[in-house]
């Protein structure tokens, strides 16, 4: 499902909303809006589940069935981007799962943001435990850029603890591209009391144990 954007006199001062490029969770419906009846204006992230991700948010009952609002004041309006706005929104509403600052949107936002939705978009069943994902570019020699995610278990506490579950994208081209290999490792992804599949290792020329590699 999408965003619901909700007018206010205030949403303005924010650049406008960039909803429509932000991903959402299947089957989750959330709104936001920007609440100007105080004098610093606030975010409110309105959804199906009360999210605890952070002391920069606070949360309390919409007054709906199963509905909560989450509410964030960023501080000095100036400071504040639609592109600083969009990542507020999706660090809340995919929380766990956390997007580093991503390079690709330096040189080109639109793609930035379509390779950060194809994986989050692959990421729906994952949000188990916290997630950390990463990506970077490489310029290539005539034929164009290359692009690389890495998605990993956030690290836990403690000197017994098992590593976490780390994965490297082989250099790609485009969102789907990425997708299709995030998709394969995510079913070769060792689970509690099932064999793991065996996995693929991605070294800059090819994959481990494929054919051609």
């Amino acid at each position: 499902m999408a965003f619901t954007l909700i007018r206010t006199d205030g949403d303005g001062e924010w650049g406008g909303f960039p909803a429509a490029a932000l991903p959402c969770p299947r089957n989750e419906a959330w709104a936001l809006s920007v609440d100007a009846r105080t004098p610093v204006r606030a975010l409110v992230a309105t959804g199906p589940r009360r999210v605890e991700c952070g002391p920069e948010w606070t949360v309390a009952p919409a007054g709906q069935p199963n509905r909560w609002n989450h509410r964030r004041e960023p501080g000095a309006l100036a400071q504040v981007t639609a592109e600083t706005f969009e990542e507020m929104v999706r660090d809340l509403v995919w929380y766990p799962v956390q997007t580093a600052p991503n390079p690709i949107r330096r040189t080109d936002a639109a793609l930035g943001r379509a390779f950060e939705a194809a994986v989050l978009a692959e990421l729906e069943g994952e949000r188990d435990r916290p997630l950390v994902v990463r990506f970077n570019s490489w310029s290539g020699e005539d034929d164009g850029p290359r692009h690389v995610c890495k998605v990993e278990c956030a690290p836990c506490a403690g000197l017994d603890a098992a590593p976490g579950w780390r994965w490297w994208s082989p250099l790609v081209r485009d969102p789907d591209e990425l997708a299709g290999h995030l998709r394969r490792a995510l079913l070769a992804r060792p689970r509690p009391g099932m064999p793991a599949a065996r996995a693929r290792e991605f070294w800059g020329w090819g994959v481990a144990g494929q054919a051609g590699a």
